[in-house]
């Protein structure tokens, strides 16, 4: 059986290939959502999320299609009636990039790196928000005594 030379010319590039970037690729859904101090859902924060790849903005709950990354996703919330909240979410190595040890080898290992496919986030990221100090709760500011009555 004779093989077409255009098919000999695509082994070569079998090599070339990379796994998480073909199972995965570079992009993925992240949910957010916050809640308050005592756990319970917070609905309309704020929340921007930045990695090396890009920025993004949320009103929670929602969903976003961020880029992969080795870097951690920073994300910060803000709501009227509660402390900014900053949370940093680490990257974790996508099983899919274990596949180029079988079928890409170094080179495949490489592009997914580089391209941020052999990293994945967490699906939802939960941001806890704490209630700013009531106006209440505030010291208020020394009351001067009142002046001495002179007797007469």
């Amino acid at each position: 059986m004779k093989i077409p030379p255009f098919l000999l010319c695509l082994f070569p590039l079998a090599g070339l290939t990379s796994c998480a970037s073909i199972v995965n690729g570079t992009t993925e859904p992240v949910t957010v959502s916050t809640t308050n101090d005592v756990g319970a859902p917070l609905d309309s924060a704020q929340c921007d999320l930045s990695n090396k790849r890009g920025d993004w903005s949320v009103t929670t709950p929602q969903t976003v299609i961020v880029h992969r990354s080795f870097s951690a996703l920073q994300v910060k919330c803000t709501k009227s009636g509660y402390e900014e909240a900053d949370q940093k979410v680490k990257s974790t190595t996508s099983e899919a990039f274990a596949g180029n040890i079988l079928a890409g080898g170094l080179v495949g290992e490489a592009v997914d790196a580089e391209n941020g496919a052999a990293f994945e986030y967490p699906e939802t990221i939960t941001v806890s928000m704490n209630p700013t100090p009531a106006a209440a709760q505030t010291p208020a500011p020394p009351v001067a005594a009142p002046a001495p009555v002179a007797a007469n």
